[in-house]
């Protein structure tokens, strides 16, 4: 997975513990600037569909953003929520005998790399296109985006 981050959960079956390792490539941080467009955006879809831009914000992540996934007991689900942005219950899976609960993690957009953020950004910005609201210029959002990796 050349250029992007790689992320590995594992369940530690038969131990009373989880164990999380989180593995990444460093990357420059984006721009404010990009971040502020991200958020900008995520408003005026909100004021559209009257709700607010933290919704909006989780509802695209599920669309267009990064995840990666882990299988847990049952009784640390709520505690897993809590620690990621986003968390989606696929369902119930057998691991060597045990049930565990397969689970989607999203991961926040600061976490992102320019190729993750430049998704969900244009995701975004194609919603904003299908529900024919005013869009950022092309070229504003690609200099934003090229901001990043100087």
């Amino acid at each position: 997975m050349t250029g992007t981050s790689v992320q590995v959960i594992r369940w530690m079956v038969g131990q009373d513990q989880d164990a999380v390792w989180d593995v990444k490539k460093h990357s420059e941080r984006r721009s404010l600037s990009a971040n502020g467009l991200l958020w900008h955006c995520l408003d005026e879809i909100a004021k559209a569909i009257h709700t607010d831009k933290w919704d909006v914000y989780l509802m695209m992540l599920k669309r267009y953003g990064v995840f990666t996934y882990g299988v847990f007991r049952e009784n640390k689900i709520e505690h897993i929520k809590k620690m990621w942005r986003e968390t989606e219950v696929v369902g119930e899976v057998d691991v060597n005998g045990e049930k565990g609960i397969q689970m989607l993690l999203y991961f926040g957009s600061s976490t992102y790399n320019t190729e993750e953020f430049s998704r969900l950004l244009n995701g975004v910005i194609s919603e904003m296109e299908q529900m024919e609201l005013p869009t950022p210029a092309e070229e504003e959002t690609r200099r934003l985006l090229e901001e990043w990796g100087k």
